[in-house]
């Protein structure tokens, strides 16, 4: 038998709607992405791209320090944190502190790096950040690589490894535990995103 309809009252009016939306089924459909950069420009951009998809709701911090707990209050619906690079390093350890200590699946993360040194993408790399866009972000690229990024890193065995041709998913550059322990990874990475950023 179909459900009756159900409706609210606002103000003299009655607003049909059939039948009562259960939130949880949205946010499943709906999975998150943590967008954290203290440019609200950046986080503006982001935010217009990705909700392009039509598959992701997008929360926007400021504030590093507001990552995990961002993460936390979203429940277990976190599909990827976009990190700063001023705060990526830091804020990567503390979550995977959290999910390490509380037997947690990795949520992916990638951080938005505008000089990609070599010793940044070491640290980068040993923070437990799965990949690098670089900045300016190219908006046809982030478009295009979120998904197929999704895709690759959800695969069982994807982060131990080798990484995919050239390194990258899209217009990402991806770690693993075969990139990690690669002594001139972090140079060829580098060199990669100089030449990106340069053309």
């Amino acid at each position: 038998a179909r459900e009756e309809a159900s409706f609210y009252k606002l103000s003299p009016l009655r607003v049909f709607h059939d039948p009562i939306p259960d939130p949880s089924v949205a946010i499943k459909k709906y999975p998150i992405i943590l967008v954290v950069d203290r440019e609200a420009s950046v986080c503006r951009l982001l935010t217009r791209v990705l909700t392009k998809l039509s598959t992701f709701n997008v929360v926007t911090k400021r504030d590093g320090s507001e990552a995990l707990p961002a993460i936390l209050a979203s429940g277990s619906v976190t599909a990827l944190v976009l990190l700063d690079e001023g705060t990526a390093c830091d804020r990567a350890a503390q979550i995977r502190d959290h999910e390490a200590k509380n037997g947690l699946h990795p949520v992916p993360i990638v951080a938005m790096i505008a000089a990609p040194t070599p010793l940044l993408i070491g640290r980068v790399a040993a923070s437990g950040i799965d990949g690098i866009i670089p900045k300016p972000l190219d908006v046809k690229s982030v478009s295009a690589s979120v998904t197929p990024f999704l895709a690759w890193i959800d695969q069982p065995a994807a982060r131990s490894m080798p990484p995919p041709p050239g390194g990258k998913v899209g217009g990402i550059h991806v770690f693993t535990e075969v990139t990690r322990a690669d002594p001139t990874a972090a140079d060829s990475i580098s060199a990669a995103l100089g030449r990106s950023g340069s053309g």
